[in-house]
């Protein structure tokens, strides 16, 4: 406990108190200042008038404070329920992310499984945004399939490109006189 030697208004007082003694001297010269503020300002107060108007004046800006600190406590809480709602939100994004990506992982294999089962056709989508079927023609009667099947493009690999160990048999040699067979099932175009 410290004992503070203040004055305030001309008189002296010594203040046993747990607080810096820096503190406890700023906050008697503020009270000082202000007593002699209004008595220079108002010569028809009392020093005990003057006295009460700073009591007035300390308590109003004590409930302001409060109520200010209340208000920032309310505002913090409130920021606080939010972080924690837009974390769970987060999570569950998180989830329904991951949730999807497997989805669209079970998707792509199923994809690459039914294009082994349909000879690779696969389903795109052009630039005007209608579903279009892509089909490889490796050879003539996988081209006649294609067609008959609804498919809107074919493509044609090389025997160098060919990845498979069977090379294709319809080539850019013996193409020529497929293209009638293939334009005549509604084939648009043809990748070479």
């Amino acid at each position: 406990m410290n004992r503070v030697r203040i004055e305030v208004y001309g008189s002296r007082y010594v203040i046993s108190t747990p607080e810096d003694e820096s503190y406890v001297r700023g906050l008697a010269k503020s009270l000082d200042e202000q007593l002699r503020s209004l008595l220079e300002n108002n010569s028809g107060l009392t020093l005990n008038d003057a006295l009460v108007l700073c009591a007035i004046n300390f308590e109003d800006a004590y409930k302001k404070s409060e109520a200010s600190a209340d208000h920032m406590r309310g505002q913090l809480t409130d920021y606080l329920e939010d972080a924690a709602r837009a974390r769970i939100e987060l999570e569950e994004s998180k989830r329904e992310i991951e949730r999807l990506t497997r989805q669209l992982e079970l998707l792509e294999k199923g994809n690459t499984n039914k294009n082994s089962r349909t000879g690779g056709m696969e389903e795109t989508m052009n630039t005007t945004g209608t579903l279009e079927i892509l089909a490889p023609a490796g050879s003539y009667d996988s081209l006649v399939a294609a067609v008959r099947c609804g498919a809107n493009a074919v493509y044609l690999g090389s025997k160098a490109l060919t990845p498979g160990a069977t090379p294709p048999t319809l080539t850019t040699r013996n193409w020529p006189g497929r293209f009638p067979t293939a334009m005549s099932g509604g084939s648009r175009s043809t990748r070479l």
